[in-house]
């Protein structure tokens, strides 16, 4: 809503806050548009290895969007920037777990 301007004016900082509170609880579709939002640099600068790591937590709660994108951005990344997004990856999951 916020983040495509439908209904309300366009705030990507309204967008990325909902998001993030939504993907905390493991929602997929808001996990997925974090990533879309760091990779574009979307409100927010532009975060290879922040984009990476949503897609990833979006791709293991089934959305096959964010597996196609983290497959696309992992191709563009270096070995560094791909260890550390894995890395922020798990950390996230164990600080986050059920």
């Amino acid at each position: 809503m916020y983040e495509k301007g439908k209904g309300v004016d366009k705030d990507y900082k309204k967008a990325f806050k909902w998001y993030e509170l939504a993907a905390k609880q493991g929602q997929p579709v808001a996990q997925y548009n974090l990533g879309n939002m760091y990779e574009r640099g979307e409100g927010l600068a532009k975060d290879d290895i922040q984009a990476f790591k949503y897609f990833s937590l979006a791709s293991l709660n089934g959305n096959q969007e964010a597996k196609e994108s983290k497959d696309a951005l992992e191709k563009k990344m270096t070995p560094a920037q791909l260890e550390k997004a894995k890395y922020y990856t798990t950390q996230w999951l164990a600080q986050h777990k059920s």
